[in-house]
């Protein structure tokens, strides 16, 4: 279930064990509501975007960043 693998590598960086994760591009409401589900609070993020691809870098609890282009995909979730 891809649902279930990307909970399982956001999971992952949140616990430590990895630094990023790349993960399959998806609705970022989806992946929030995961991010919700692992106790991270996504109420209060700063999304900041740029050109015609969309890039995109959203930060949450100034700890965390999910990044990605809305064109090509490639998102990636950090650990800051």
């Amino acid at each position: 279930n891809n649902k279930r693998n990307m909970k399982e590598l956001l999971k992952k960086v949140i616990n430590g064990e990895i630094n990023n994760a790349q993960i399959q591009m998806s609705p970022i409401s989806h992946i929030e509501d995961l991010l919700e589900e692992l106790g991270i609070n996504t109420n209060d993020n700063e999304l900041e975007s740029n050109g015609w691809q969309v890039d995109f870098w959203i930060k949450y609890e100034e700890k965390y960043q999910l990044s990605g282009s809305l064109y090509y995909g490639g998102f990636t979730f950090t650990k800051l």
